[in-house]
């Protein structure tokens, strides 16, 4: 069984790392930097700076030389499709365990 502080704490940390990537993309998008013409550079606090790491890594948000970013908005789009269905498989990955639960303990 996990224990509850434990999931607790990794909820809460994906909340803070989800927030911290809002931001960092509420920043580019405000400044409009959809291309590399418009690419900025960022001032961000450290949980931005991480999220900024993520977002690259994803491709979400492209890395110019001289510390400019801009925001693939495609790329955005396309992640947000993906995240849909993944959601969607867990969702029912977790139905199905909880029915298997339920027609186990009815025997």
């Amino acid at each position: 069984m996990v224990n509850p502080a434990i999931n607790a704490a990794l909820i809460a940390s994906a909340a803070n790392s989800q927030t911290a990537q809002q931001a960092v993309l509420q920043k580019l998008k405000k400044a409009e930097a959809y291309e590399p013409s418009t690419a900025m550079s960022l001032d961000l606090d450290g949980a931005e700076a991480s999220a900024l790491t993520e977002l690259v890594g994803l491709a979400i948000v492209r890395p110019l030389g001289s510390g400019r970013y801009y925001l693939d908005r495609e790329r955005q789009k396309e992640r947000a499709a993906q995240q849909g269905w993944v959601a969607l498989v867990i969702m029912l990955g977790v139905a199905s365990a909880m029915a298997s639960v339920i027609a186990l303990t009815a025997l």
